[in-house]
């Protein structure tokens, strides 16, 4: 189910992204890792019915390096047909779904961090605050504490961050 809902707002999100205008661009995601703060000068946000299933509502987040070797995506999946402002938990399925991913590329590796759990620390927990849905734009923040590398399991501190984007649907 994970992979169906990042996979939907992935493709989604990919062409918005390409042709947003970089001059004077109001909109933002930035994220903490690692201790040290990352803007993503590609942004773009969705809110709408689940492309497979309309009886749920798809919130997404994306924001992108210039160069497409590191991506970020939030998503959060209600099962209902309405989505509103307020906090979502990675710890409250399945009165939501809530899936946070880091994919850096380099050309020689892949690396995608997810929230999982890692021995010896506390479990991976993410909240996203919705703090504004308009027509036009979705704006928000985030507070965690850790990412996983599935392949690798090497950890990434993602401790939190903001966002402000244009909404594409």
């Amino acid at each position: 189910m994970k992979k169906i809902i990042l996979g939907l707002l992935l493709a989604g999100s990919m062409l918005a992204l390409f042709s947003c205008k970089k001059d004077s661009n109001p909109y933002y995601v930035k994220i903490k890792k690692d201790g040290n703060w990352t803007n993503y000068p590609q942004v773009a946000g969705e809110l709408g019915p689940d492309l497979l299933d309309p009886s749920l509502t798809d919130l997404g987040i994306r924001g992108q390096t210039t160069d497409g070797k590191e991506v970020f995506d939030i998503a959060v999946q209600v099962p209902s047909t309405t989505f509103n402002t307020g906090t979502y938990r990675s710890d409250q399925y399945p009165q939501c779904q809530v899936i946070f991913d880091i994919i850096q590329q380099d050309g020689t590796s892949l690396r995608d961090f997810r929230i999982e759990d890692a021995t010896g620390l506390p479990p991976s927990l993410y909240s996203v605050t919705i703090t504004e849905i308009t027509d036009q734009t979705l704006r928000g923040t985030f507070t965690g504490n850790y990412l996983v590398d599935a392949l690798s399991d090497q950890v990434m501190n993602l401790t939190e961050g903001e966002f402000y984007v244009k909404r594409l649907r």
